[in-house]
């Protein structure tokens, strides 16, 4: 039976498992069979924003939030959110979550985790290997995701920089050395730029993620979502000052 989550207009691409799908040398293999999605990944859409319509980003940001709040509030993820794993509509701009062989749901405590742990660009440093799969998993990657695209939405110069085929702009070396890297400094210069200093935190909120567990509810950072969507709108309010 095909299974198909839909989180307010954010849906998880249907599979079927099949026990039984191919055979060969007298043996029965199993297959997994999901319908066939029309868009184009995260990343290659990011990157044709970037150069043609970088305006348009601080929309998709904000539709990125929105999403990883529906998603903590139906308890529900993905579990290797990353630019490959999310198919965007060029016409609508909706988003689908593709390949979900570490997708948690509301029933499955207990069963053992699966292998993956996700792509290192998007990566909690120290995401443990076995006991964290569970409904609150995407806080880190959802955020790395997040912030982003709103230095993105300021900054589209930065994926010609930071851009290396395999994530969108952080690599697994910025997580490590927090502020100690040339992406963080050119955050920090987006943010002392255009904002106050004490909004400097909202961009952090990857950073300081990096120091601490990494895997608390969205609910108990949703101040830091809610300064991220805050920071979309005051950084282009500022620019059109």
């Amino acid at each position: 039976e095909i299974c198909e989550h839909q989180v307010d207009g954010t849906e998880f691409v249907a599979r079927r498992n099949e026990d039984r799908g191919l055979r060969g040398k007298g043996q029965q293999r199993p297959v997994v069979e999901m319908e066939w999605v029309d868009g184009r990944p995260l990343d290659t859409y990011v990157g044709s924003l970037c150069q043609s319509q970088p305006g348009a980003l601080r929309v998709l940001a904000e539709r990125w939030r929105e999403m990883l709040c529906q998603l903590a509030v139906a308890e529900v993820a993905h579990g290797d959110l990353q630019h490959g794993n999310v198919l965007v509509d060029q016409t609508t701009s909706a988003m689908r979550l593709v390949d979900l062989d570490s997708a948690w749901v509301p029933g499955m405590e207990g069963l053992a985790p699966p292998a993956e742990t996700g792509h290192q660009a998007f990566r909690h440093p120290n995401r443990p290997q076995t006991d964290q799969w569970g409904p609150h998993m995407d806080t880190f990657a959802g955020l790395v995701v997040l912030v982003s695209l709103v230095a993105l939405a300021h900054r589209p110069d930065l994926w010609n920089v930071y851009n290396n085929g395999d994530n969108l702009i952080f690599t697994a070396d910025d997580f490590v050395a927090v502020g100690a890297t040339p992406l963080w400094s050119d955050l920090d210069e987006i943010v002392l730029h255009t904002l106050a200093v004490e909004r400097r935190a909202h961009l952090g909120a990857v950073g300081g993620r990096c120091h601490t567990r990494g895997w608390q509810p969205l609910a108990v950072i949703s101040d830091q979502l809610r300064g991220a969507a805050q920071f979309v709108a005051q950084v282009f309010m500022a620019s059109l000052e």
